[in-house]
């Protein structure tokens, strides 16, 4: 079941004036002329809209544009961007970076922040538990992996030096416990020594730390519902399952027979062999979506077995 969408729009508009609060207490009425911030995984891109309209300047950046870019916030600008952590330099012209809901990219944030200038401010709301490069695995089983995770994510922020705020939001979710920088522990004569310790600060944390091997998510979502199975592979499949559905019946039989009827685990089993088989293991539901999906076909084949 997907979320109401206006569990969204509540979000970001609450979001929105957390951060719009949050820059004008420390900027006072400059807040508007000063802040440049970049949304990184910015999604469907409501909340740079909603900022920008407040006067804010900055940008979103995502995996995967949306139509509603286009069609709604035209008037913004969000661009369709692989972010990875070597790439800060895309990003050096900001001095807020937002990481809302941004997965992956989450415990780079700081660091990215730090990479880009000694003024370079984060928000960062973390949801999704992941490591570097990793998902990210619960140390103390006594907590929940998301208390976890924000304990992880606290101790890399006070790791890569900055001075920063942990607070729990009043929007509409679960996951409403945010992080926000505020400048940095060292005075900027150590800056360029703490960038160094920065890449040792990741290794620590990371198996095998490469910032050419970070975890990026795909910008293809796979169609994983059965709907864009091969055509031919889908009569394949129809017509092995009503030849053994069928079998035994004869159209010049006296009284009319359905056929047979099977579990589907019984009918998994008969096609063990059947090559297949390894294609409907990426979708969900197996063979049982095949046929929701495609039920024109089955019973084309299935009225056809009679003539």
């Amino acid at each position: 079941m997907q979320t109401d969408a206006e569990k969204f729009i509540i979000e970001d508009i609450g979001i929105a004036s957390y951060l719009i609060c949050l820059w004008k207490s420390r900027y006072g009425n400059e807040a508007c002329n000063y802040v440049n911030f970049v949304d990184i995984g910015c999604g469907n891109g409501l909340l740079v809209y909603i900022l920008n309209q407040e006067n804010f300047k900055g940008d979103g950046v995502d995996i995967r544009s949306r139509n509603i870019w286009t069609t709604a916030f035209s008037g913004s600008n969000l661009r369709e961007l692989c972010f990875d952590p070597k790439m800060c330099e895309t990003v050096k012209d900001y001095n807020w970076l937002i990481g809302n809901h941004s997965d992956e990219l989450t415990p780079w944030l700081p660091y990215v922040s730090l990479m880009v200038s000694f003024d370079c401010e984060f928000f960062v709301l973390p949801c999704c538990a992941w490591n570097f490069n990793s998902k990210f695995c619960r140390p103390n089983v006594a907590k929940s992996i998301y208390q976890c995770y924000l304990d992880f994510i606290e101790n890399l922020v006070q790791e890569f030096g900055f001075n920063y705020q942990r607070d729990v939001m009043k929007i509409p979710s679960t996951k409403r416990t945010c992080f926000i920088s505020n400048g940095h522990t060292f005075d900027l004569s150590y800056y360029e020594g703490m960038k160094v310790k920065s890449d040792k600060i990741v290794q620590k944390y990371s198996d095998h730390y490469n910032t050419d091997t970070f975890a990026k998510r795909s910008s293809e979502i796979p169609v994983t519902n059965g709907t864009k199975l091969n055509k031919q592979l889908c009569s394949q499949i129809v017509s092995v399952v009503t030849e053994i559905l069928l079998k035994g019946v004869s159209k010049d039989d006296p009284v009319w027979s359905p056929g047979t009827s099977m579990h589907i685990n019984d009918l998994v089993k008969l096609l063990a062999d059947i090559t297949f088989k390894d294609e409907l293991k990426h979708q969900n539901g197996g063979i049982q979506n095949c046929f929701k999906k495609q039920p024109s076909n089955f019973f084309d084949s299935w009225w056809h077995g009679f003539t």
